[in-house]
This record gives structure tokens, C-alpha cells and sequence, in this order.
């Protein structure tokens, strides 16, 4: 089968009656006449019009029993007819629509057995066109709608409107496939942990999602970790990963010339270039999206590597199994260990790391948290960071605890006046009744407040 000859330059193939399908007979055979088209009209008007045309088109050349050339399908559409570009266009357009719609459409041109040409034209292939029903297995069904389930279920996932769909055209020509899922949302259950996603979340997944399959550069707003600043990448999105509950885009970032993982939960915005139909880049062949989404954070590059010294003790003996990079000098020391209770005196065995590190604010979160287990040596600017930081801790907590003082000391104060003025009114309002009970409330009222003004101290009226 070879190329259609207008394909690339609009050229028609060659009509008359050569080029006209013929019948056993061996005479030309004509097609059945197509409907006539309406002149302009309405946008839905046109619309219609090549749809119906499309159909008569497909219905056409399914029931030839020989390719159709060109000239011969002029003589059935109105559309085709006309010596101008406007003819080969439309029917270049009709064309390109029903390859679109994955119609098998093939040109026939001369061969060996017909150099002239004779029997070139247009057919489609009715053994591609008519497939076979589908028929699923058992194994096969109880995949199908457990894979429809976690679509369902997957927090954050836009895709629940799209599985149904889905099924549901599958199950028009193989109905075990609707009996199945109904019986699927009977007796299947999935549950997922429920995890913060966002609908601005859900969003960029779908933009994203798009974007790496029409290989289209997008351009991100997003606020990294190490910064928390809002901030523009131009990156060619590979592919999506799910990882430890959060989507993690693997692309090409065009600012750090170099692959990028970003955090879906850490992305506010995600917009695409325009003409969705024109690939932007292509994916590395070979690419494995996993491999480099499961790196160790350790190998993250957010800023020029630099060469770190990491000491770690004994509570933290795992980070020397993991993926620090390629280059890792392992060095084993012995320090005394403080005494801190019975046995504790002796040796403690450290391990010195020294590495290039290009993601320090992970180094650093990572020192923070070790309570004492991993221990920064160097570079000294790092050092001095954490120093800073330990003293910046050190001085808010002494003046919250002073705070906390103060605010204990007003409180007292306060419950002594309080007592105070309650026993001075006691005081005023039994003085008409005996003295005794006067001399009584004033003696409680001296002994709360010495000295006081309410009247009832030494030397006051009551005595």
C-alpha cells in the first residue's frame, strides 16, 4: 500500500473513468449518491452537515468493494466538487476527522499488478473496522472494577466522572463487565487513608496529567520546602508518581538544567502552553519515572552541592545505610560517653560521614530532629546556622518561662485584693450589728493586707 499522492501537496488523484470503481462485470460501477449539503447556514447548521457527510463518507466506502478514487467520491459529495483548494481541503479535513476517530482509512495507489493506477482510491479496512466483541476472564473482570474502585476511592484523584464512563462503554458490548461492577459495589470496599488534598490539589493533578501525555511545557507556581516562598519553574512534565501518600510530578526543570521531582501539595498553580495538539518536548526514551521518584531526599539538588561532615551516633545508626550519593567516606570514631546513670560510663562508637550534600535544609530538619544522635561538624557556616538557631530557642523559652513567672505572681496579687476587699465589706456591714463580729472581721482583714486603706487597719474606726 503506498502513500496517498495528495497527502502532502493536494494534488487529486487522477480521475475518468480509470479511476471510477468497477463491478464484476468489469464496467464502471456507480456509488449511490450522497445527500446534498446545505449552502451556509448557521455554525450548527455546517456542524451537522459534516457529520452527516462523515457518516455517508465511512457508510460509502465500507460497501465498495473496490478503493474509491477521489474523482468518484466528488461525483457523491457536493463538498468535493469545485476546481479550487476549497474542495481538496474539506475533503483533506473529512479525512484527517475519520482518521481521528480511529476509522482505518487507506489509500491504494499503483502497484506492480496496476502501474497505470487503475484501482487506486480510497477503502476501509472492514476487518479492522468490525472488531471482534470483547471477552473478559474472571481474573480479568475482578481487576478491571478493583482498579474502577481505587479510581473511585483515591483521595484527591479527578477521575471518578471518567472510570464510570468508562465502564460504561465497555459494558455496552461486554455486559459481564456492568454485572460485575454492580456486584463490585456490593461486595468490594476500598478505603484509603484520608489525606489533605485540596481542590487547588486536584486541579493541578488533572492539568498535569494532561500535560505529560500531550507532552506539553507547563509553567509552575510553586513554594518549595527549603524556602516557603512562592516561586516560577518552567518545567517539561514527564510523568506523574504516587509516593507515600502525595503526587510527585518528574519533569525537565528549565531554570536548574537538570530532572526535578515537585510535590503536587506544593504546587498553587499549573499553566500549560497553548495549542494543545503540538508536542512541546520529547520524553527521554528509557526514562524510569520510579527510580527517580523514590531518590533519597539526600541526593535532591535545590541549590550547588556542597561537602558536609555528619557525625552519628548510635541512635542514629540507620542514616548510614541510606542513599547519601555516590561518593561517601566512612570513617569510625570512639568518644567517651557521659555518665548519665548506672552503666552508662565507656565508650560510645560514632561514625564521621563526609559527603557533598546539595539539600541542606533537609540536612539541617534532620539534625534538628535527632535530639543529640546526629551531630553537624562541617562546613563551619552550617555550624554557626544551627548555633543560632539553639540560641534563638534557648532565649524565647527563658522569656516565656519569665513570662509564665510574672503572670503567676499578678495572678496572686490579684486573689489577695480580691480576698481583701471581700473582707473589709463583711467588716462594714457587721459593725452595726456587734462588735465583736467587727473586731473579728477587721483582725482578718489586717492580717490579708497590712497597712491598708480600707479603713479597718490600725488605728481605724473599728478599734
Amino acid at each position: 500500500m503506498t502513500k496517498d499522492p495528495k497527502a502532502g501537496d493536494g494534488d487529486a488523484p487522477e480521475g475518468g473513468e480509470a479511476g471510477r470503481p468497477r463491478g464484476r462485470s468489469g464496467r464502471p460501477r456507480r456509488a449511490a449518491k450522497a445527500r446534498p449539503e446545505k449552502r451556509g447556514g448557521s455554525v450548527e447548521e455546517r456542524k451537522e452537515d459534516r457529520l452527516k457527510r462523515l457518516l455517508d463518507l465511512v457508510v460509502l466506502l465500507l460497501n465498495a468493494r473496490e478503493p474509491v478514487p477521489f474523482t468518484a467520491l466528488a461525483e457523491q459529495f457536493e463538498a468535493y466538487q469545485g476546481k479550487g483548494p476549497s474542495a481538496l481541503r474539506t475533503f483533506e479535513r473529512d479525512k484527517a476527522g475519520l482518521l481521528a476517530l480511529g476509522i482505518p482509512l487507506h489509500y491504494q495507489g499503483p502497484t506492480t499488478e496496476d502501474p497505470e493506477g487503475e484501482g487506486s482510491g480510497y477503502s476501509i479496512d472492514r476487518r479492522a473496522y468490525l472488531l471482534p466483541p470483547v471477552r473478559f476472564s474472571q481474573d480479568e473482570l475482578a481487576a478491571l472494577v478493583a482498579g474502577a474502585a481505587i479510581t473511585r476511592a483515591h483521595p484527591g484523584l479527578p477521575y471518578a466522572d471518567a472510570v464510570e464512563s468508562a465502564l460504561s462503554k465497555v459494558s455496552f458490548d461486554a455486559p459481564e463487565v456492568a454485572e460485575a461492577a454492580r456486584a463490585a459495589k456490593r461486595d468490594l470496599m476500598v478505603h484509603l487513608p484520608a489525606a489533605e488534598h485540596s481542590p487547588v490539589e486536584a486541579e493541578v493533578l488533572a492539568v498535569l496529567e494532561a500535560a505529560a501525555r500531550q507532552r506539553k511545557r507547563v509553567t509552575l507556581v510553586h513554594r518549595p520546602a527549603s524556602s516557603g516562598l512562592a516561586v516560577e519553574r518552567v518545567v517539561d512534565p514527564y510523568g506523574l508518581v504516587y509516593r507515600q501518600g502525595a503526587w510527585v510530578l518528574v519533569g525537565w526543570c528549565h531554570l536548574r538544567k537538570h530532572l526535578r521531582s515537585f510535590r503536587l501539595d506544593r504546587v498553587l498553580e499549573a499553566r500549560p502552553e497553548p495549542r494543545p495538539t503540538q508536542a512541546d518536548f520529547e520524553r527521554p526514551p528509557g526514562l524510569d519515572l520510579r527510580a527517580i521518584a523514590d531518590r533519597s531526599p539526600w541526593r535532591f539538588e535545590v541549590h550547588e552541592p556542597i561537602e558536609v561532615v555528619l557525625r552519628v551516633g548510635e541512635k542514629a545508626r540507620g542514616v548510614v545505610e541510606e542513599d547519601l550519593g555516590d561518593e561517601v567516606v566512612h570513617e569510625q570514631v570512639e568518644a567517651r560517653r557521659e555518665a548519665a546513670g548506672p552503666g552508662a560510663e565507656g565508650a560510645e562508637s560514632w561514625v564521621r560521614l563526609r559527603f557533598r550534600c546539595g539539600n541542606t535544609p533537609y540536612l539541617l530538619e534532620r539534625v534538628r530532629v535527632s535530639l543529640g544522635a546526629l551531630v553537624l561538624e562541617d562546613p563551619p557556616t552550617l555550624v554557626d546556622e544551627l548555633l543560632r538557631e539553639l540560641e534563638e530557642v534557648a532565649a524565647a523559652s527563658e522569656a516565656e518561662s519569665t513570662s509564665t513567672s510574672t503572670g503567676t505572681s499578678t495572678s496572686t496579687s490579684t486573689s489577695t485584693s480580691t480576698s481583701t476587699s471581700t473582707s473589709t465589706s463583711t467588716s462594714t456591714s457587721t459593725s452595726t450589728s456587734t462588735s465583736t463580729s467587727t473586731s473579728t472581721s477587721t483582725s482578718t482583714s489586717t492580717s490579708a493586707e497590712p497597712g491598708g486603706d480600707s479603713g479597718t487597719g490600725p488605728g481605724g474606726g473599728a478599734a
